[in-house]
């Protein structure tokens, strides 16, 4: 885990190897993951059992594949019988969180003054420029709001009631919103327009 050849593996997943009898680390040297472009990165190695874990020592990058290797040998049955040179491919998850629902809907019209504004996306979320997240009026006044997560779903929620019938625009900008693997999201907005109070 992850499969060979899987896509979209989370940057700080641990990787795991599972025998088919109980296994040592006969050459810790021997076990290495290397990127496409060549480079091995930093890992620790750990047994327990039949299961070999591999954990990077820091993230991993975004959308580059890499192969878990194992030479011939690093890795024993209690015996001392080697493995066979053995290598898996994956890739790190490349996409950014994509909104999939938000609440007050697109053009939603006679929406509360005291409404909070939802986006759900279709991944855990993290903010990671508060900033870039703005509701902002149809004169261009940016309202003051409180913004939280959790999970999949991002929270805005005006500090004051919003003015009636008036149009707001939920402003997120490119990379305000990320992954937990750090993908940002793309620029999104929603408008909606407040009821009569």
């Amino acid at each position: 885990s992850p499969g060979r050849n899987a896509v979209n593996v989370a940057v700080n997943r641990v990787i795991t190897t599972t025998f088919n009898e109980n296994i040592v680390v006969a050459n810790a040297a021997g076990v290495r993951l290397v990127s496409s472009s060549g480079t091995v990165v930093p890992v620790t190695v750990s047994v327990s059992g039949k299961v070999l874990s591999v954990t990077p020592t820091s993230a991993l990058n975004r959308a580059t594949k890499y192969t878990l290797v194992l030479a011939a040998g690093s890795v024993t049955d209690l015996a001392g019988n080697p493995v066979k040179a053995y290598s898996r491919p994956f890739t790190t998850d490349g996409t950014g969180p994509k909104a999939v629902r938000g609440s007050p809907g697109r053009n939603a019209v006679n929406v509360a003054v005291n409404r909070v504004i939802t986006t759900t996306f279709n991944e855990d979320i993290v903010v990671a420029n508060a900033a870039g997240i703005r509701l902002v009026s149809s004169s261009g006044t940016v309202v003051p709001v409180t913004i939280s997560t959790s999970g999949k779903v991002l929270t805005v929620t005006p500090n004051a009631s919003l003015n009636a019938k008036t149009k707001y625009t939920l402003v997120l900008a490119a990379g305000s919103v990320t992954d937990v693997a750090g993908n940002p999201v793309a620029a999104y907005s929603r408008p909606f327009t407040t009821g009569t109070g």
